[in-house]
């Protein structure tokens, strides 16, 4: 196995965690930035477990986050956090299908 199979392969694995490919789904499904207690809200999960997976995500540059003023009404005038998916997603995610057609 070489080298970029291998990144290719751990770069799928983190990607392919439950919970972290719901992440995923929820920011590719609402096309926009979110924070944390949105995702929380829409995935019924708790936000310090969203946080958690989010803190690895954007070590390994799934994710970015930019910190802006929320205009939402419980959170109007704090800081939040809003993620969006990166391009390394899908550029994962087309690398693991060629390597599993070479191997199928």
């Amino acid at each position: 196995m070489t080298a970029m199979e291998r990144s290719v392969i751990e770069n799928a694995h983190i990607l392919t965690h439950p919970l972290r490919f719901r992440i995923i789904e929820t920011l590719r499904k609402f096309g926009e930035p979110m924070f944390i207690g949105q995702i929380a809200e829409s995935l019924k999960a708790d936000p310090r477990l969203i946080s958690f997976h989010l803190a690895t995500m954007l070590e390994y540059g799934f994710v970015q986050g930019e910190w802006k003023v929320s205009p939402l009404p419980r959170s109007r005038g704090k800081a939040v956090k809003y993620y969006k998916i990166t391009p390394k997603v899908d550029e994962t995610f087309s690398r693991l299908a060629k390597l599993q057609s070479r191997t199928t």
